[in-house]
C-alpha cells in the first residue's frame, strides 16, 4: 500500500494540511516507477519494482497551488537528467480563477526536485466562469512534444524538447456548432 503521509487516519496519522484536496488523482506506471499526481499535494514518484513494498523515490509539493492532474516522465536526448512534465488542472468558478498550466520539474536529485519552467496558454478571463486551464495530456511525451487537452482552449501541443523553455508548437480548436458557445476538450489519446 501507498498513501500520502497523513492520509492513514486508521493508523493514527493526522493530516497536516488545511484543504481537503490531498488525494491520488491520476497515477501512471512506466517500467518500475509509478508517477502519482496527488491533486493539491503535488506529486510523488514511487518505486514499484516490488509491488508489495512501494517505496517513495521523490515528492514535490504543488508549486503553483493548482491541483496536479498528471505527471509524465521524459528524458532530453543526450542528457542524464530526469524530467517530468506536470499538468495542473484549472477552471474558473464564480470569478475564482484557477488557471492551471503545464510545468517541467527536474527530478534528477529525488531529495531536491526543482520546477525549472512553466507553460501557460493565457490568462483566465476573470469575468467568465468556465474551464480555462489545462486538463489531460496524452500519457506519453512523443518526440519531445506534450499533447494536452486544455479544456475551453482546445488541444495544445507543447514542445518540451528543451525542458527549460517549453513553447507552443500547435493548436487545434474544435469547430463549434449553433448549440455550443465554447468547446470542452477533456481527454486526449493519440493512435499510432
Amino acid at each position: 500500500r501507498w498513501w500520502i503521509p497523513g492520509q492513514w487516519t486508521l493508523g493514527r496519522e493526522k493530516p497536516t494540511w488545511l484543504q481537503s484536496g490531498y488525494r491520488i488523482h491520476h497515477p501512471l506506471r512506466f517500467d518500475n516507477r509509478l508517477y502519482i499526481s496527488c491533486w493539491q499535494a503535488g506529486f510523488a514518484v514511487v518505486d514499484v519494482s516490488d509491488i508489495s513494498k512501494p517505496r517513495t523515490i521523490a515528492r514535490m509539493p504543488s508549486v503553483f497551488g493548482y491541483p496536479t492532474h498528471t505527471i509524465l516522465p521524459f528524458r532530453q536526448p543526450g542528457s542524464e537528467s530526469d524530467f517530468v512534465v506536470v499538468v495542473d488542472e484549472g477552471w474558473n468558478d464564480v470569478n475564482e480563477a484557477v488557471p492551471g498550466n503545464l510545468w517541467v520539474a527536474d527530478i534528477s536529485n529525488p531529495q531536491d526536485c526543482k520546477a525549472i519552467s512553466v507553460f501557460r496558454v493565457d490568462e483566465v478571463p476573470p469575468s467568465m466562469p468556465g474551464y480555462w486551464g489545462a486538463h489531460q495530456p496524452h500519457e506519453e511525451i512523443i518526440d519531445g512534444f506534450a499533447f494536452v487537452a486544455w479544456f475551453q482552449r482546445g488541444l495544445r501541443v507543447v514542445d518540451v524538447s528543451d525542458p527549460f523553455h517549453p513553447r507552443a508548437a500547435g493548436t487545434f480548436m474544435p469547430t463549434l456548432n449553433d448549440n455550443r458557445k465554447r468547446c470542452m476538450s477533456n481527454d486526449l489519446f493519440i493512435d499510432s
